[in-house]
């Protein structure tokens, strides 16, 4: 049986200190990590992952739906506000165990870039439905939009964070700004290597709405390049640009 790295790093994190109230081994996590990459390399996820990718290919065509894969300009990570041992979560696929971005977080990406800057609030409404609110008639939109998946070979690095003012955001009796006098504590974290293709696909709600498909497709292409999906995207991570001659037509 081929281990699920994700199933590993969200349940079987184990190097606690051996004693409640201990302090734990700085090096403890990144430790933990380089063993999720090791675990990701001998669970051999491709062939299943590639299984997938064409069941979903047919699902795109019968659908009259579009796909598009575009490749990551530098590391991906996402998932990074989950709960997790490490600090810092990471969104696994459960079945597949390979990282993948849901459906809804493509989704919001694509909602807010058409509110902003790729057309306006009611396109948006129109394409993905209303925003939840109070009073607020919800309605589905014209497009379903599926997870984002990589296609092999899927390759996990670790990476670190160093935050400077960890005492101040603790609260208490600090100073009342952040102060760049305090110590960095690195803290690591996953990512997916630069140059990760990601398989994007769309689908029309109602087989008349497939002619604005190709339109919503070079919105998504702009986005990705421009605002990026997954987490820490204002830091330059989660940029794509298309890879080329990838997709169902």
């Amino acid at each position: 049986m081929r281990p699920n790295p994700g199933l590993y790093f969200d349940r079987f994190y184990d190097v606690w200190p051996d004693r409640w109230g201990t302090k734990e081994d700085p090096t403890a996590k990144a430790l933990f990590l380089d063993r999720v990459i090791t675990c990701a390399k001998a669970a051999k996820t491709g062939d299943a992952l590639n299984a997938m990718l064409a069941r979903r290919s047919d699902l795109v065509r019968s659908r009259s739906g579009l796909s598009a894969r575009f490749k990551s300009d530098w590391r991906w990570t996402a998932g990074l506000g989950r709960s997790s041992p490490v600090e810092n979560g990471f969104n696994w696929h459960h079945s597949l165990g390979v990282p993948y971005l849901p459906g809804s977080s493509v989704k919001g990406m694509l909602r807010s870039w058409y509110e902003t800057w790729g057309g306006s609030a009611d396109d948006a409404k129109a394409l993905f439905g209303p925003r939840p609110g109070k009073g607020v008639d919800l309605t589905a939109g014209r497009l379903i939009v599926l997870d984002a998946l990589p296609v092999p070979e899927v390759k996990l690095v670790r990476d670190v964070m160093t935050p400077h003012y960890g005492p101040y955001y603790a609260g208490g009796h600090n100073p009342p700004a952040p102060g760049d006098w305090y110590s960095p504590i690195p803290i690591p974290f996953l990512t997916l290597a630069q140059d990760q293709v990601f398989d994007f696909a769309i689908l029309p709600r109602r087989p008349q709405d497939r002619g604005i498909l190709d339109e919503v497709m070079a919105q998504l292409a702009a986005a990705l390049e421009w605002i990026g999906a997954g987490a820490k995207t204002a830091v330059g991570y989660g940029r794509f640009t298309r890879a080329e001659g990838k997709g169902t037509p």
